[in-house]
């Protein structure tokens, strides 16, 4: 087998430590994305409900889809069902237990409006925006449960344990006790600095998508008295956000994803970022595979890869990579000894050697490889295309 080595040096892409794996450009508008059992769910506008196959993060594609009664802008999803919001008209409830074949049961909220909505059990929690906090019975009839009439506008919320955070715009973060939902009321809130547009809750901590000013993190070990505890200003409009591993992923409107490091919750750092094609809204992260909602550009797949290697990377002279045969050889130009790790582009670790003058790498297959020589600022990317035998 033959191969070609070519440099990628992709400078119209504005990056760092986060690369694009795969993406699927919806017909409508990506407003919203949830993520689970292989699927990714986007409220897609004026075209419903998407259904992609993400079991393959380069090569998304569509399964189903439904078109619904009004504009979808949210989506809830958790593995039978998925919960569509549609703004001032209300949410929908929508099986999917066959993602090929899609089909509404019910329909819920007209009138009073969800901007976002959060299942746990048989209730629903949703962001009514001016009518605040709205809980839904989903299996009776009729469906009203109990409501809160946040001093805001309700964009988002989730529940935990039982206390419903809601992000409420203008007003900060707002603290409903939900142990009756018949009866909700507030315990706490914390007004911001910023128009806060998304929460989640992870342990005792809450992280905020604070529109103008970026990330809040704020803690609720006392859920009557929050704490602004750290924040970060991002450079866009934070629409977004979700945490994983210790790391916060910001939808960051014309500034794409921005990846925060938060292992200290007091001193966030953004360490990787990925400006986007489209405006971005949302983001839902698995295995640190981000899923950005981004408008007319669909769903864009990033993975945020710790190498500090940036898109428009150029190789330090010192270290020659090139083609000889059926494999990548590594030619280094002195006597010393490096340590050399190579990973494919979902940054999993390939190989690790420890080497001296030269190395020489076999591809497993064709596609993207990343490069770095630890504690020295060599790094790079390599497109590998075999050629035939």
């Amino acid at each position: 087998m033959f191969g070609v080595i070519l440099l990628i040096h992709l400078i119209a892409v504005d990056s760092l430590n986060v690369m694009l794996l795969g993406n699927y450009d919806t017909p409508g508008q990506a407003y919203g994305v949830s993520v689970g059992n292989g699927y990714a769910y986007v409220a897609d506008g004026d075209s419903g409900l998407r259904i992609l196959d993400v079991s393959n993060s380069q090569n998304p594609a569509e399964v189903g889809h439904i078109v619904l009664n009004y504009r979808a802008i949210e989506v809830f999803s958790d593995g039978s069902n998925a919960y569509v919001a549609e703004g001032c008209y209300g949410f929908e409830r929508v099986s999917v237990a066959d993602p090929i074949n899609p089909q509404s049961t019910g329909f819920f909220l007209y009138g009073t409006g969800a901007y976002n909505v959060y299942v746990v059990g048989s209730y629903a929690y949703s962001a009514s925006g001016n009518n605040g906090l709205y809980i839904t019975r989903l299996n009776s009839f009729p469906p009203g449960a109990g409501s809160y009439n946040t001093p805001g506008n309700a964009k988002s919320v989730v529940v935990a344990e039982n206390y419903a955070y809601v992000a409420d715009y203008s007003e900060g973060l707002r603290v409903i006790d939900i142990s009756n939902p018949s009866s909700p009321y507030e315990v706490g809130y914390l007004d911001t600095d910023g128009h806060t547009e998304d929460v989640f809750v992870e342990g005792n901590l809450v992280y905020l998508a604070d529109g103008e000013s970026g990330l809040k993190i704020i803690d609720v070990s006392n859920p009557q008295n929050p704490q602004l505890i750290g924040s970060l200003d991002t450079p866009g409009y934070a629409n977004g956000v979700f945490e994983e591993g210790g790391f916060v992923y910001i939808a960051d409107g014309y500034q794409g994803l921005r990846v925060i490091d938060v292992s200290n919750a007091t001193s966030p750092q953004e360490v990787g970022y990925y400006v986007t094609s489209d405006y971005t809204w949302d983001v839902y992260v698995v295995n640190a595979r981000a899923y950005v909602a981004t408008y007319t550009a669909g769903i864009q797949i990033l993975g945020y890869i710790p190498l500090l290697v940036q898109e428009n990377a150029s190789f330090e002279p010192e270290i020659k990579v090139i083609n000889s045969g059926e494999y990548i050889k590594f030619l280094f130009p002195d006597q010393k000894v490096y340590d050399l790790r190579i990973f494919d582009l979902t940054g999993r670790l390939i190989t690790q050697q420890v080497v001296r003058g030269i190395y020489r790498f076999s591809p497993p297959t064709a596609g993207i490889y990343l490069w770095k020589v630890k504690g020295t600022s060599y790094s790079g990317k390599i497109l590998w295309l075999p050629l035939g035998k």
